[in-house]
């Protein structure tokens, strides 16, 4: 299990050494000023909306790493590789340790989360955000799972074992951008409710106190959203939302989830159904484990949420909307939380062959999903290689602009002007040895 995801991480790290460049692409050059040091950052730039988000999290980091790697735009993807790849193996200790060892199918976890179809979000580095705000909402999962499902032992301290991680990993989850935004609210909901019923006082404490200032967070940044999203026609109705939420939710078998459609969208609506159904059997029937199995399902109904509010947004953008290759970071943890509920509390046979079941179909679309997802990335690369090859050959910026921008900006005018400044103060491959 161990040496699959070493190999999986290591083919991920491979992924953006050899197709990541060192170039803004889209919404990035809204951020080139502060990053590439033309303007200063300033508290109103971190603050500044992106499209339908506010990213001050995110954008700090993304400054942090540009600093740290010498101005290097590629710094934030490798900052995203990483923490993509912690991620399953934060999911593998926190399943070992509950259910006492790993299983064959347990390879579910780093298959879904390494595979080489999350490659536009290592390879744009403003996607550093729907990176981060997963790593945080599974962790903030994981530390739950950590502290409520195993019986403290009698001896334990007064304040419980572990509850500051909760705060380090809930707290930051809103301001991180809009997505944070949207999966924190059934957390706070979870914690208010779960806070009535912990078994240790320190852990009562700490779930009321983290519920609160996440709900002070969340409120906050209600109020400053944009009166109107950024691009998209807004609702156009129930049937398209949900149509298009569940073309949302098939990417968590990967683009491949693009190519099965319909029935990829039917396998995981009916396994997520499966899983909700037997989370609540569990509440309901087994009193000592309800706290466990209620975590894992607010982590389900989190991301049916979230693709609910991608569905109502989405939905006039067209039948593509939903299968974006964004979305696939963001659904691929809801079939890890499936595989964690099965293995955690599931019975004879279903304990067995959802696990499996999960397991192998996610093997069996992995050669596929490598495919696609190194296909688009090696285009996107080779986009982006070929204006930093008609910079570095001088050409001017406004032939430049004039035949990339369809493909790297979403405006000819954005991008001329931000290679006429980058020029001007000799900066990104324009200054001396770029």
């Amino acid at each position: 299990m161990w040496g699959a995801w070493i190999l999986l991480s290591a083919a991920t790290l491979f992924l953006v050494a050899s197709c990541a460049r060192n170039v803004p692409y889209w919404d990035d050059w809204k951020l080139v000023p502060v990053l590439l040091r033309l303007q200063p950052p300033s508290l109103a730039w971190i603050w500044d909306q992106c499209n339908e988000h506010r990213l001050p999290l995110s954008k700090a980091l993304m400054l942090a790493l540009a600093r740290l790697s010498g101005d290097d735009l590629r710094g934030a993807m490798v900052g995203s590789a990483v923490l993509l790849c912690a991620l399953p193996a934060v999911m593998l200790l926190t399943l070992r340790r509950l259910a006492g060892g790993l299983s064959w199918t347990d390879l579910v976890l780093p298959v879904a989360l390494l595979n080489w179809g999350h490659q536009f979000n290592l390879l744009f580095q403003l996607q550093l955000h729907f990176v981060l705000a997963i790593v945080l909402f599974v962790g903030v999962l994981m530390v739950l799972l950590r502290l409520v499902e195993p019986a403290p032992p009698a001896d334990a301290p007064a304040n419980g074992p572990g509850t500051w991680p909760l705060f380090a990993v809930a707290l930051p989850l809103p301001w991180v951008s809009g997505l944070g935004l949207c999966l924190t609210p059934v957390l706070v909901m979870w914690m208010v409710w779960a806070a009535e019923r912990a078994p240790r006082p320190s852990l009562r404490r700490a779930l009321r106190l983290c519920a609160a200032l996440s709900t002070v967070w969340v409120t906050v940044l209600l109020f400053n959203l944009p009166s109107s999203p950024a691009s998209g026609p807004g609702f156009v109705g129930l049937g398209d939302t949900l149509a298009t939420a569940q073309r949302c939710l098939s990417t968590a078998l990967g683009p491949v989830g693009r190519e099965l459609w319909p029935w990829s969208g039917l396998y995981v609506t009916l396994v997520g159904l499966a899983t909700v159904v037997l989370l609540v059997r569990v509440m309901l029937r087994e009193p000592e484990r309800r706290l466990g199995a209620s975590v894992l399902l607010a982590g389900l109904l989190s991301l049916g949420g979230l693709a609910l509010v991608i569905g109502a947004s989405r939905a006039g953008l067209g039948w593509e909307a939903g299968f974006a290759p964004r979305y696939v970071t963001v659904m691929a943890p809801g079939l890890c939380l499936a595989h964690l509920a099965w293995r955690l509390h599931g019975r004879g046979l279903g304990r067995r062959g959802v696990p499996a079941l999960l397991c192998v179909t996610l093997v069996l679309a992995l050669p596929f999903n490598a495919w696609l997802g190194l296909r688009d990335a090696q285009q996107h690369a080779a986009e982006l290689g070929a204006l930093e090859a008609d910079v570095r050959a001088g050409m001017p910026d406004v032939d430049v602009a004039r035949i990339h921008w369809p493909r790297v900006c979403p405006s000819e005018v954005v991008l001329g002007e931000d290679l006429e400044m980058l020029r001007l103060r000799r900066r990104w491959l324009f200054q001396p040895g770029g």
